[in-house]
């Protein structure tokens, strides 16, 4: 283990040895709590790791440095990543169920078909990351960045994106069904054939925004 300081910034990097000592008592952890122990790799530098379909299931990640890194159909729900940064980290198909990744940072990331139901993403930026098909059903996006981002067919039905910034962002076919947009920036925002019946749209900028087909109400 090494520590890098780079003023106030403090991050740890570990080698492969390390890191699946850390990962092998983390699945003990998650087997049997008293035996293991839980992975705890805060202001780890992950740049660019392989932790393809890992279970960091209940892990705590805060302050991360997982620029580049592959975390395709990993297990990270219940996980600790607020202010982690991931950017064009690729989340494909990850599991991030009720995880904490408020502040976080998923600028260019691919996190297509990614489950991030009930996660906790507020003032996180996702600018031009990818959510197609994304599960985001009651998650928490109040104040988050979402500018250029794809979420054609996302589900964020129940979803709490107050005053988000979702400025040129794609939500074709999305379902905002009982979604809290209240002040939520839309602008030049493509909203074509969207599920907004039951949505919270007040104080709402549509200036620009492509509504083709949108649905506001029942039988529309």
């Amino acid at each position: 283990m090494v520590l890098f300081l780079g003023g106030m910034n403090i991050m740890i990097k570990y080698t492969y040895k390390e890191l699946t000592k850390i990962l092998k008592g983390h699945k003990l952890w998650l087997d049997d709590s008293k035996t293991g122990k839980r992975a705890v790799l805060y202001k780890a530098d992950l740049n660019g790791a392989d932790l393809r379909y890992a279970n960091l299931q209940g892990a705590i990640l805060y302050g991360a440095n997982l620029i580049d890194a592959d975390l395709k159909g990993a297990n990270l729900s219940d996980t600790i990543l607020s202010g982690a940064n991931l950017i064009r980290a690729n989340l494909y198909k990850a599991d991030l169920n009720n995880a904490d990744l408020k502040g976080a940072y998923l600028i260019d990331a691919d996190l297509e078909d990614i489950n991030l139901e009930g996660a906790d993403l507020e003032g996180a930026n996702l600018s031009d990351a990818i959510l197609m098909d994304a599960n985001l059903k009651g998650a928490n996006l109040s104040d988050a960045i979402l500018s250029g981002a794809n979420l054609i067919r996302a589900d964020l039905s129940g979803a709490f994106l107050n005053s988000a910034s979702l400025y040129k962002a794609d939500l074709s076919g999305a379902n905002l069904s009982d979604a809290n947009l209240e002040n939520v920036i839309l602008f030049k925002v493509i909203l074509t054939g969207t599920n907004l019946i039951g949505a919270n749209l007040r104080g709402v900028n549509l200036s620009d925004a492509n509504l083709t087909n949108a649905k506001f109400k029942e039988n529309e």
